[in-house]
Protein backbone atom coordinates (compact mmCIF):
# COMPACT_ATOMS: atom_id res chain seq x y z
CA UNK A 1 0.00 0.00 0.00
CA UNK A 2 2.86 2.55 0.85
CA UNK A 3 4.42 1.60 -2.48
CA UNK A 4 1.36 2.22 -4.74
CA UNK A 5 0.43 5.47 -2.59
CA UNK A 6 4.22 6.77 -3.06
CA UNK A 7 4.57 5.60 -6.80
CA UNK A 8 0.83 8.01 -7.05
CA UNK A 9 1.80 11.17 -4.72
CA UNK A 10 5.17 11.86 -5.56
CA UNK A 11 5.12 12.51 -9.02
CA UNK A 12 2.19 14.65 -8.24
CA UNK A 13 3.42 16.22 -5.15
CA UNK A 14 6.17 17.37 -8.01
CA UNK A 15 4.36 18.51 -10.62
CA UNK A 16 2.61 20.70 -8.42
CA UNK A 17 5.70 21.94 -6.84
CA UNK A 18 7.54 22.62 -10.68
CA UNK A 19 4.28 24.08 -11.76
CA UNK A 20 4.20 26.74 -8.55
CA UNK A 21 7.57 27.59 -8.32
CA UNK A 22 7.57 27.64 -12.32
CA UNK A 23 4.77 30.44 -11.92
CA UNK A 24 6.19 32.37 -9.02
CA UNK A 25 10.22 32.27 -10.08
CA UNK A 26 11.77 35.42 -9.94
CA UNK A 27 13.72 34.26 -13.26
CA UNK A 28 10.75 34.37 -15.17
CA UNK A 29 10.84 38.26 -15.95
CA UNK A 30 8.54 39.05 -18.60
CA UNK A 31 7.54 35.52 -19.53
CA UNK A 32 4.00 34.47 -20.28
CA UNK A 33 2.02 32.36 -21.79
CA UNK A 34 3.31 29.99 -24.28
CA UNK A 35 6.83 30.82 -23.12
CA UNK A 36 5.99 30.23 -19.42
CA UNK A 37 3.77 26.93 -20.27
CA UNK A 38 6.86 25.88 -21.84
CA UNK A 39 9.07 26.39 -19.82
CA UNK A 40 7.45 25.10 -16.68
CA UNK A 41 6.06 21.37 -18.70
CA UNK A 42 10.18 21.16 -19.27
CA UNK A 43 10.75 21.62 -15.72
CA UNK A 44 7.84 18.77 -15.31
CA UNK A 45 9.53 16.25 -17.31
CA UNK A 46 13.24 17.29 -16.16
CA UNK A 47 12.41 16.72 -13.19
CA UNK A 48 14.86 13.83 -11.41
CA UNK A 49 12.02 12.37 -9.14
CA UNK A 50 10.34 11.69 -11.65
CA UNK A 51 12.30 10.67 -14.22
CA UNK A 52 13.72 8.11 -11.23
CA UNK A 53 10.45 7.33 -10.66
CA UNK A 54 9.34 6.07 -14.09
CA UNK A 55 12.68 4.37 -14.59
CA UNK A 56 12.38 2.60 -11.50
CA UNK A 57 8.64 1.35 -12.89
CA UNK A 58 10.13 0.58 -16.13
CA UNK A 59 12.90 -1.33 -14.83
CA UNK A 60 10.35 -3.14 -12.45
CA UNK A 61 7.81 -3.50 -15.50
CA UNK A 62 10.95 -5.30 -17.41
CA UNK A 63 12.16 -7.45 -14.93
CA UNK A 64 15.35 -6.67 -15.55
CA UNK A 65 17.60 -8.41 -12.65
CA UNK A 66 19.65 -6.31 -10.08
CA UNK A 67 23.53 -7.52 -9.15
CA UNK A 68 23.38 -7.74 -5.22
CA UNK A 69 26.20 -5.48 -5.35
CA UNK A 70 23.87 -2.61 -6.95
CA UNK A 71 20.94 -3.66 -4.33
CA UNK A 72 23.19 -2.84 -1.54
CA UNK A 73 25.00 -0.20 -3.16
CA UNK A 74 21.45 1.85 -3.69
CA UNK A 75 20.35 0.60 -0.40
CA UNK A 76 22.90 2.27 1.31
CA UNK A 77 22.38 5.84 -0.71
CA UNK A 78 18.77 5.62 -0.10
CA UNK A 79 20.16 5.17 3.55
CA UNK A 80 22.13 8.27 3.86
CA UNK A 81 19.68 10.54 1.70
CA UNK A 82 17.50 11.86 3.97
CA UNK A 83 20.33 13.11 6.48
CA UNK A 84 22.83 14.04 3.96
CA UNK A 85 20.14 16.42 2.41
CA UNK A 86 19.69 17.73 6.33
CA UNK A 87 23.28 17.82 6.64
CA UNK A 88 23.62 20.35 3.11
CA UNK A 89 20.19 22.58 4.26
CA UNK A 90 21.57 23.01 7.80
CA UNK A 91 24.79 23.73 6.21
CA UNK A 92 23.38 27.01 3.78
CA UNK A 93 20.57 28.03 6.01
CA UNK A 94 20.98 31.73 6.66
CA UNK A 95 19.41 32.55 9.67
CA UNK A 96 18.76 36.84 9.09
CA UNK A 97 17.06 35.46 5.92
CA UNK A 98 14.69 33.26 7.74
CA UNK A 99 13.66 35.09 10.68
CA UNK A 100 11.63 37.72 8.73
CA UNK A 101 9.84 34.30 7.41
CA UNK A 102 8.85 32.45 10.24
CA UNK A 103 4.65 33.42 10.95
CA UNK A 104 4.44 32.27 7.02
CA UNK A 105 6.81 29.03 7.49
CA UNK A 106 4.87 27.71 10.96
CA UNK A 107 1.48 28.63 9.09
CA UNK A 108 3.04 25.98 6.47
CA UNK A 109 3.96 23.56 8.60
CA UNK A 110 1.15 23.60 10.54
CA UNK A 111 -0.86 22.67 7.44
CA UNK A 112 1.56 20.11 6.07
CA UNK A 113 1.29 18.37 9.86
CA UNK A 114 -1.85 19.48 11.22
CA UNK A 115 -4.21 20.54 8.75
CA UNK A 116 -3.48 18.10 5.76
CA UNK A 117 -4.33 15.27 8.66
CA UNK A 118 -7.44 16.53 10.16
CA UNK A 119 -9.14 17.34 7.11
CA UNK A 120 -7.89 13.82 5.02
CA UNK A 121 -7.71 11.21 7.75
CA UNK A 122 -11.09 11.23 8.73
CA UNK A 123 -12.24 11.01 5.20
CA UNK A 124 -9.76 8.19 4.65
CA UNK A 125 -11.51 6.65 7.83
CA UNK A 126 -14.81 7.40 6.32
CA UNK A 127 -14.05 5.19 2.94
CA UNK A 128 -12.97 2.37 5.47
CA UNK A 129 -9.09 2.62 5.59
CA UNK A 130 -7.85 1.14 8.76
CA UNK A 131 -4.24 -0.66 10.09
CA UNK A 132 -1.63 -0.46 7.83
CA UNK A 133 -3.30 1.14 5.11
CA UNK A 134 -4.42 4.42 7.99
CA UNK A 135 -1.16 4.18 8.65
CA UNK A 136 0.55 4.56 4.93
CA UNK A 137 -2.16 7.62 4.21
CA UNK A 138 -0.97 9.28 7.52
CA UNK A 139 2.60 9.55 6.98
CA UNK A 140 1.81 10.62 3.52
CA UNK A 141 -0.46 13.11 4.45
CA UNK A 142 2.07 14.03 7.97
CA UNK A 143 4.91 13.69 7.35
CA UNK A 144 7.87 15.67 7.48
CA UNK A 145 8.94 18.01 4.08
CA UNK A 146 11.82 16.45 2.09
CA UNK A 147 15.19 17.87 1.55
CA UNK A 148 14.46 17.72 -2.61
CA UNK A 149 12.06 21.26 -2.51
CA UNK A 150 14.47 23.42 -0.74
CA UNK A 151 16.80 21.77 -4.13
CA UNK A 152 14.11 22.59 -6.29
CA UNK A 153 13.36 26.09 -4.96
CA UNK A 154 17.08 27.05 -5.70
CA UNK A 155 16.86 25.66 -8.96
CA UNK A 156 14.03 27.88 -9.68
CA UNK A 157 15.49 31.06 -8.85
CA UNK A 158 14.43 31.25 -5.24
CA UNK A 159 16.27 32.23 -2.23
CA UNK A 160 15.23 29.05 -0.45
CA UNK A 161 14.98 30.46 2.79
CA UNK A 162 11.22 29.82 3.41
CA UNK A 163 11.75 26.49 2.27
CA UNK A 164 14.68 25.48 4.01
CA UNK A 165 13.34 26.73 7.01
CA UNK A 166 9.98 24.64 6.75
CA UNK A 167 12.33 21.13 6.21
CA UNK A 168 13.53 22.39 9.45
CA UNK A 169 10.65 22.91 11.45
CA UNK A 170 8.33 20.14 9.58
CA UNK A 171 11.12 17.84 10.61
CA UNK A 172 11.25 18.65 14.05
CA UNK A 173 7.82 18.71 14.28
CA UNK A 174 6.51 15.71 12.78
CA UNK A 175 8.20 13.48 15.76
CA UNK A 176 5.39 15.27 17.91
CA UNK A 177 2.53 15.47 15.45
CA UNK A 178 2.82 11.71 13.93
CA UNK A 179 3.18 10.03 17.91
CA UNK A 180 -0.31 12.44 18.73
CA UNK A 181 -1.87 11.48 15.22
CA UNK A 182 -1.02 7.84 15.67
CA UNK A 183 -2.28 8.04 19.49
CA UNK A 184 -5.79 9.35 18.46
CA UNK A 185 -6.17 6.79 15.75
CA UNK A 186 -5.21 4.22 18.82
CA UNK A 187 -7.43 5.60 21.14
CA UNK A 188 -10.72 5.12 18.67
CA UNK A 189 -9.60 1.71 17.23
CA UNK A 190 -8.82 2.45 13.67
CA UNK A 191 -5.07 1.34 14.03
CA UNK A 192 -4.40 -1.74 16.10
Amino acid sequence: MAALMIVGTVPLYNIIAVTALSLTSPEKGGRSGKSLFLNTAKGIVTNPIIIGIIVGMAWSIIGIPQPVILQKSVSYLGNMATPLSLIALGASFKAEEAKDKLPVTVGIVCIKLLLFCALFLPVAVHFGFRGEKLIAILVMLGSATTGSCFVMAKNFGHKGSITALAVMLATLGSAFTLTGWLFLLKTFGYIG
